[in-house]
């Protein structure tokens, strides 16, 4: 139960307070203050029971250990948060290498079948001519020259022929009877 109380002795009342500030002297509670400057809390005070003391206590030391309890569980919160950041940079990071290591490839994959093809004969010998001094003779590319005739198959007259007589084949391949000259 609270129970407030004005006419404290070393407080004046508030109706008093010119006559407190022409007396000068006089001892004062630390938190009551003199004069005009003086709040209307600064002149009040509030008696409470034994009990009453003891139970604001006890709240007082369950909302102290419930913060500490709190501060731990921020701390321990912020730690796991830390792990779990640094283990996602690292996946990150991870990630990223294998990116450029798949756009490299491509990139590779791209140029062998797009890109320019350089084993043509034709685009190295036109590289190698304007790269050539005017006084080099230009030498002709060995092989198969474009516009030319081949050479065909080379007959071996000299090898012996031998002919082969297939059974069957005097059947029309289309109704299977003996061939006349109307099947062919």
């Amino acid at each position: 139960m609270l129970q407030t109380v004005r006419a404290h002795p070393e407080v004046p009342e508030p109706g008093l307070e010119a006559d407190a500030g022409a007396g000068g002297g006089g001892a004062h509670p630390a938190g009551a203050q003199q004069g005009a400057s003086a709040k209307p809390f600064d002149r009040e005070f509030i008696s409470i029971s034994r009990r009453e003391h003891i139970a604001l206590k006890l709240q007082a030391g369950r909302y102290r250990s419930m913060h500490a309890k709190a501060v731990e569980r921020q701390k321990w919160m912020q730690l796991r948060h830390d792990h779990e950041i640094a283990k996602l940079r690292e996946e990150l990071a991870a990630v990223k290498a294998e990116l450029v290591l798949a756009q490299a490839q491509n990139r590779d994959l791209r140029q062998r079948v797009f890109g320019a093809k350089t084993e043509q004969s034709r685009s190295v010998n036109k590289l190698l001519a304007e790269m050539a001094q005017p006084g080099d003779a230009l030498r002709r590319p060995r092989g198969h020259q474009r516009g030319k005739r081949g050479h065909g198959r080379t007959r071996l007259l000299q090898l012996p022929s031998v002919v082969q007589e297939v059974p069957g084949a005097s059947a029309c391949p289309r109704c299977g009877a003996a061939t006349t000259p109307a099947c062919t």
